[in-house]
């Protein structure tokens, strides 16, 4: 079956299999060791799964580093965030391919604000419900009323740059 989408004209930027990545993904055993590519075959059953591979080092290194925030006593959210930014491609860049994986963090932001919604109870969000709706009121329309000044400047009209504002 994922022979067939994978050969079919309408399938998606998702789907595609190129030949470097067959070749990135072929089981090569050396010295008696399966290499990453070969135990990501196994577990997929021989299934062009993709972004496997960058999964399954977001999961180890997540697994690897979790205890450590734990034991000083960090919110699980700054520690994936940190090792989201530790082996993403501005760190030790072991996930290098960040227009095809961006699919797969737009998923892991959606996790990560249900994370950040199960962290927040309501009692603490009732306490700070003065602090919340005030200084984020005033936020919002001070940085309106700045924006709306400066496409004022720009030439706007006055309506549109408040609508912009």
């Amino acid at each position: 079956m994922a022979r067939i989408l994978r050969d079919s004209p309408h399938r998606s930027n998702f789907l595609r299999y190129s030949a470097d990545e067959q070749a990135r993904d072929e089981v090569t055993v050396e010295n008696g060791v399966l290499s990453a590519g070969a135990a990501v075959e196994a577990v997929a059953g021989g299934i062009h799964v993709p972004y496997l591979k960058e999964f399954i080092v977001f999961l180890i290194a997540a697994v690897a580093v979790m205890p450590l925030f734990h034991w000083f006593r960090a919110s699980t959210v700054l520690g994936y965030l940190f090792i989201g930014a530790l082996i993403g491609p501005h760190g030790i860049a072991l996930i290098k391919d960040t227009p095809g994986v961006s699919q797969i963090g737009e998923l892991g932001v959606v996790f990560l604000l249900f994370t950040i919604g199960l962290e927040l109870s309501w009692q603490r969000l009732r306490s700070m419900r003065r602090l919340v709706l005030g200084l984020g009121g005033a936020q919002v329309l001070v940085c309106g009323g700045v924006l709306a000044g400066l496409f004022m400047v720009a030439g706007l009209t006055g309506p549109a740059s408040t609508i912009l504002g």
